[in-house]
């Protein structure tokens, strides 16, 4: 996923040339960008970092914590408070290698960066990417218990900390923290834990649904399927018909033969019943990945992908053609009506089967776009084929710790209802531990954050994760936008000349507050 050359040292100026500044502020003025300043490099950069912040043992374990180090732009605005070069902007990191979030950040590091001269700091989580306590064997048992949000979260204090106090230039300067997905959870709750080290932060599709705070869990794959539906009408039914018709042919060894085939999945896949529906749910989260990624244009967010892949998905499945995927997305709607395909799953006859075998080919080909989008894979398989972030075990372990989130599924996806019973088992039986359903609320507050100040919730309506995000401000500091077209925290991407309205609006009003917040903290101190 890479596309850039990492550096551990640059041999350029850090002085950016005053076009990239001037890049900058047309895109900050007019919300979007004609062109922009290239991604600044970085230093990749390691840190001795506790293993264990709650035991206070006299000679605690360490392990060496990754970050990406920016400081191309830091000093090149005019200094605001004594002792201080510019602001410092942090990220949150979460379950990928931090390169990830670097790729996927162009707003702060292109435009936010350059306009406002700061200091760019990636934190990685710890047992991400290069974060690995334990080498590879980080996720034998005994090694993993150190993963934790809340471990995650003193790493992050420690480390800036240490940044502000041993850089020159940087012990006054405001931090401003980011984040998306569960990188912006844990923005959130770095404003909620450790307040007095950062002035605000940006939290970007960040979910809080957990365990008894009301959030249905059949809200994301009904978010999911409507997201599909809004795409082409009729492409979510199509989709259910498609999983039905799955169900029933993996319940035979010629059924599973015959899915086999159609899917081209590599040998040793569909064995047995159990293996097929396994392939079902790898089929299921490639369609609630596009959901999450619908961005219109071409991305590779640990997986690449077209623009609009939720639009192209439909278009292979119900046989149209696509005009645009440049389009927004509501116009993408007006395609030439073809009738869908329709299968009636209890007739056994020729006509219906040619039916039951044009719509496997088809959907087969649909889910294409998201595990095979390049053309290049051969034959699948659910383990190697998925994108980085979808890889054991770190994440996994943390939705059965301090991240537990109840799911279940229904829409056009195949129905299954939640059961804590069955999901506790499934954690114990992997990882040895047990859920705790109330811990979420206990000790990240849910959805009652209204104790936080100066925080940016964003939303974008595509991205079935809305559905557990905040929506509406819980006090006079808190600033919420919902941005319609818009995907899985696409306004933490750079800005692209496809982006719809709404999100270059959702940048300018990010802007407005985190120079409100710098400006209110500059006015504490006596002015140059």
């Amino acid at each position: 996923y890479q596309r850039r050359v990492r550096e551990r040292e640059t041999s350029e100026s850090i002085m950016p040339s005053m076009k990239s500044i001037v890049m900058a502020l047309l895109c900050l003025g007019i919300g979007f960008c004609l062109a922009l300043p290239p991604p600044p490099p970085y230093e990749e950069r390691f840190f001795d970092q506790n293993l264990d912040h709650f035991n206070f043992a006299s000679t605690p374990q360490t392990y060496k914590q990754r970050y990406l180090y920016i400081h191309k732009y830091w000093g090149t605005q005019p200094a605001r408070v004594d002792g201080c070069k510019g602001p410092i902007f942090f990220y949150t990191g979460n379950e990928s290698p931090v390169t990830t979030y670097y790729e996927g950040s162009g707003y702060w590091t292109q435009v936010l960066g350059p306009y406002y001269g700061a200091l760019i700091v990636f934190a990685e989580h710890r047992y991400f990417g290069s974060s690995m306590p334990f080498g590879d064997k980080s996720f034998d048992p005994g090694n993993i218990n150190y993963l934790s949000s809340e471990q995650a979260l003193a790493d992050y204090s420690v480390l800036l900390t240490w940044l502000k106090e041993n850089i020159d230039g940087a012990k006054s300067c405001p931090v401003v923290a980011w984040g998306g997905s569960y990188g912006g959870m844990l923005t959130t709750w770095f404003r909620l834990k450790y307040p007095h080290l950062t002035i605000g932060g940006l939290a970007a599709s960040a979910p809080f649904a957990f365990y008894g705070t009301g959030v249905s869990p059949f809200a994301f794959t009904e978010a999911a399927s409507n997201t599909f539906e809004e795409a082409i009408s009729g492409c979510s039914t199509t989709i259910a018909k498609s999983f039905t018709l799955l169900q029933t042919l993996a319940t035979s060894e010629s059924g599973r033969k015959l899915f086999s085939k159609s899917f081209k999945m590599c040998d040793g896949q569909l064995q047995n019943e159990t293996q097929a529906f396994d392939v079902i749910n790898w089929i299921a989260a490639g369609l609630t990945g596009m959901a999450m990624l619908d961005y219109p244009y071409p991305t590779n967010y640990g997986i690449p992908l077209p623009g609009w892949p939720v639009n192209e998905t439909c278009s292979r499945l119900m046989n149209r053609d696509i005009k645009s995927n440049a389009l927004p997305h509501k116009q993408k709607t007006n395609y030439k009506k073809r009738k869908p395909i329709h299968i009636n799953h209890q007739d056994e006859t020729k006509a219906a089967k040619r039916l039951g075998d044009q719509l496997l080919d088809a959907f087969a080909y649909a889910i294409g776009v998201f595990y095979n989008s390049t053309g290049t894979v051969e034959c699948y398989d659910i383990v190697k084929n998925v994108p980085d972030w979808g890889k054991c075990c770190g994440w996994d372990y943390l939705a059965c710790t301090s991240t537990y989130l109840p799911s279940a599924s229904n829409g056009m996806f195949p129905f299954s209802d939640y059961n804590l019973t069955a999901d506790s088992e499934s954690c114990k039986a992997r990882f040895g531990v047990e859920i705790r359903p109330n811990w979420g609320r206990v000790e990240f507050a849910g959805f009652d954050l209204s104790s936080i100040s100066n925080i940016i919730f964003s939303n974008g309506l595509l991205d079935p994760w809305h559905t557990s995000g905040i929506l509406k401000s819980l006090n006079e500091d808190q600033v919420v936008i919902v941005i319609p077209e818009a995907a899985h925290h696409l306004d933490l991407r750079e800005p692209n000349p496809a982006d719809p309205v709404y999100v270059q609006s959702a940048r300018k009003s990010e802007n407005q507050t985190i120079f409100q917040w710098l400006e209110d903290y500059y006015h504490k101190f006596p002015q140059h």
